[in-house]
């Protein structure tokens, strides 16, 4: 999905340069795509317009899910391996 975001940035800024300041290759878009995917959010490159916007604000429901899923899934996976049905010890 980084590759998805990645391409997508990369198209809005070439349909609309005002949309993302500073996004003007295919590496800034991974850069930025990447930084966001990691919460760090260096400034440098950024959502300009409300379609970037829109779109970013996607990626980072997305983000919110998978890593809400991966969590979940590792906590199943932990409490299946311990044998306690509510993951707690007594």
């Amino acid at each position: 999905m980084t590759a998805f975001f990645a391409l997508s940035y990369f198209a809005v800024a070439g349909m609309d340069g005002r949309q993302f300041a500073n996004l003007h290759t295919r590496t800034d878009a991974l850069y930025f795509t990447v930084a966001t995917m990691a919460t760090v959010g260096y400034g440098d490159v950024y959502a300009a317009g409300q379609v970037a916007r829109a779109l970013v604000t996607v990626q980072m429901g997305f983000d919110l899910v998978i890593i809400a899923a991966l969590v979940g899934a590792y906590r199943q996976s932990f409490t299946r391996r311990s044998g306690h049905a509510d993951g707690w010890s007594s």
